[in-house]
């Protein structure tokens, strides 16, 4: 199963791209094309769409997805000033899948231990 993204057809002589990496929480796709072709992918899809009532949303709309699905996003909830394991990242950080020694892993293994700020959601829901 083809998790993350392939090249799918030409559609008219359109070469397109089709993602399953959207950032919204749910099962989505994001669909790619060349800059000069996005005007005639956005017709395309909306077309296509008319009858399913299909509709745009704005970034302001998918963050809201994102934040309500606990996602996390660069810039946003963590920057350079936060380190993978005050952001609940820290999974990707391979202390434990690679024993090589590397300049600052030391500095690395006491902060996965001692994080200083710790990045929490919270949710305010009906009882």
């Amino acid at each position: 199963k083809q998790w993350y993204q392939r090249r799918v057809r030409d559609s008219n002589g359109t070469p397109i791209m089709v993602s399953r990496t959207g950032y919204s929480g749910e099962l989505g796709y994001e669909v790619w094309v060349a800059p000069q072709d996005a005007i005639e992918l956005w017709d395309t899809v909306f077309e296509a769409g008319e009858e399913f009532n299909v509709k745009p949303f704005g970034l302001a709309a998918l963050d809201m997805l994102r934040i309500e699905a606990g996602l996390i996003f660069g810039g946003y909830e963590f920057d350079d000033t936060t380190d993978p394991f005050e952001a609940g990242i820290g999974f990707t950080v391979p202390l434990k899948s690679q024993e090589a020694d590397f300049i600052g892993r030391s500095a690395i293994e006491r902060r996965s231990a001692n994080p200083h700020r710790v990045l929490v959601g919270f949710g305010i829901g009906r009882q």
